[in-house]
């Protein structure tokens, strides 16, 4: 039978209770009121009963063990109620967060994104508090912080989900007895508020509205085949491109670290040929890569924001990753959703969860309206005229090519204008005399090779 007395002298608490042999021990609390020593008594009752009977103590009294500071362990330990703690490390918070960034083996945009929950932890906790010393419930205010701020689900749920990586890595290196943060629920990291789909009409606006073929190219590897700007763009070569047979070899920065994910391979839409193709054009001899001296991603949202404004657009958020989000909205209508998250990199369920957006033509067709609607994946591959003149992208020819009419994009076949000459009287067969313009047409050679570095 354990009591819980007060010294009348010092006013200092302590428990009396007998221990699994039937001797009397002391439990000092020193001063304490009286809500708390109650707490600490139920627990310390209960854990007694605990080792005399045998058993493992009940949930609340484990984690309440959990989160005692050493002193009060220490003293349960003398009375043999629990068994001594671990020597615990005294690494601080801003130390965890340092080791945890050297061993982390990520793409540095991803270790970008941590650096915000690094700051935000660093912030509420500081810098030199013990990472021992941060409990389930000093977890939990810190979450509540978060949301108080106004900061969005989609963000509170990547920092939760990043804290309780920092922390169950502690774990594992023995720094710390529990995650105080895995009881937390990080919550969907998808922000719907954020999601727009880009049309393949806007998207060509767009197009038309940038300054050169490099910013052409820029946007359609984005928009016709869902590339994460910059990492991939920047790592893209002209040895990567393979206009004959429609491939594009991606390497990503962000799935290398996975077995089987740093390489991937992208089909070439038409649409998009002709950009690359008009890219080729001016690259430079010798050169290798399709986008040398590629900036940073700052400096591209700031001038892609500029010709969204030119096109006569609203800017809309994540300028680069909602150009590849639609790009995957367009693909899965068409084509099985295992194949699609082949071509982007990640898996089907980030797909749905981060990219498919439902689009109001398959609404309009889900209720028979509109019945004769083309997808805007088959309006992206229609490169005709007619085609062009539905968008308003139609290029008027200039004088270079009315000179040089060799010029074709590669795989393009060249064709003539032939005159209507008529069947004649021998039906199918042709007539025994061709024309002699026809007999001098020049005899089309098509490539059969990768594009390489301009020579």
């Amino acid at each position: 039978m354990a009591t819980l007395s007060t010294c009348k002298r010092s006013g200092a608490r302590r428990i009396l209770l007998n221990d699994a042999t039937g001797k009397r021990r002391q439990l000092y609390l020193g001063k304490m009121d009286d809500d708390a020593a109650r707490v600490v008594f139920d627990h310390v009752e209960h854990l007694a009963g605990a080792v005399r009977a045998g058993v493992l103590p009940r949930k609340g009294t484990a984690a309440w063990l959990v989160d005692i500071s050493d002193d009060l362990h220490e003293r349960l330990a003398r009375i043999e109620l629990v068994e001594p703690r671990k020597r615990r490390d005294t690494t601080t918070l801003a130390q965890l967060i340092d080791r945890f960034e050297e061993a982390a083996n990520v793409a540095p945009a991803t270790m970008a994104a941590y650096q915000q929950t690094f700051n935000s932890l660093l912030e509420h906790f500081g810098e030199d508090t013990p990472a021992a010393r941060i409990t389930v419930e000093g977890a939990a205010r810190w979450r509540r912080a978060q949301a108080d701020a106004g900061y969005a689900r989609a963000t509170q749920a990547k920092r939760t989900y990043v804290a309780k990586l920092i922390f169950g890595r502690a774990l594992a290196w023995g720094l710390i007895d529990a995650n105080p943060f895995a009881e937390l629920k990080a919550g969907t990291q998808s922000n719907p508020d954020r999601a727009h789909y880009v049309s393949v009409a806007d998207a060509e606006r767009v197009i038309d509205a940038c300054p050169d073929a490099r910013w052409r190219a820029i946007v359609g590897l984005c928009r016709y085949a869902g590339l994460r700007c910059p990492s991939e763009l920047a790592a893209l070569t002209w040895g990567d491109v393979d206009l004959l047979e429609r491939r594009l070899v991606v390497k990503s920065p962000k799935t290398r670290h996975h077995e089987g994910h740093a390489l991937r391979v992208v089909p070439i839409v038409p649409r998009l040929a002709e950009l690359l193709d008009d890219l080729h054009q001016l690259a430079e001899p010798g050169d290798a890569d399709l986008f040398p001296r590629l900036e940073g991603s700052a400096n591209l949202r700031t001038t892609m924001s500029k010709i969204v404004g030119r096109a006569g657009l609203s800017t809309w958020p994540r300028l680069f990753q909602n150009l590849r989000a639609s790009c995957a909205t367009d693909w899965v209508a068409e084509f099985p959703n295992k194949d699609v998250a082949s071509w982007l990199g990640h898996s089907p369920l980030v797909a749905a969860v981060h990219y498919l957006r439902p689009r109001d033509e398959h609404f309009k067709r889900a209720t028979g309206i509109n019945s004769a609607h083309e997808s805007a994946h088959q309006s992206a591959q229609n490169t005709t005229r007619q085609g062009a003149e539905t968008i308003g992208t139609e290029r008027k020819p200039g004088a270079q090519d009315v000179e040089d009419e060799g010029f074709m994009p590669v795989g393009a076949v060249a064709c003539r204008n032939l005159p209507n000459w008529g069947m004649g009287e021998e039906g199918f067969e042709p007539p025994k005399a061709m024309p002699a313009d026809l007999q001098s047409a020049p005899v089309v050679h098509l490539g059969t090779r990768p594009l390489g570095p301009p020579s």
